[in-house]
């Protein structure tokens, strides 16, 4: 579970990525807004879902951490 959350993150930030390459050179000044601005308006979830899926990953590694190596 924890390495499909880090996919997910991971998969959220490339998409973040690629909305502000497409707001800032593809996108044409006659848009009324672009992909981050629409974005902005639900801020507060995308903060909360990134700080879960951060807490799964976290928790993972941090309970491996405590294993006996071999």
């Amino acid at each position: 579970m924890a390495y499909f959350v880090l996919g997910a993150i991971l998969a959220s930030l490339v998409f973040l990525l690629s909305a502000s390459v497409y707001d800032e050179i593809l996108a044409t000044p006659e848009e009324c807004s672009g992909i981050l601005d629409s974005l902005g308006k639900v801020q507060g979830l995308f903060v909360w879902i990134e700080g879960f899926f951060a807490t799964i990953v976290d928790a993972y590694y941090g309970v491996s951490s405590f294993r006996p190596s071999s």
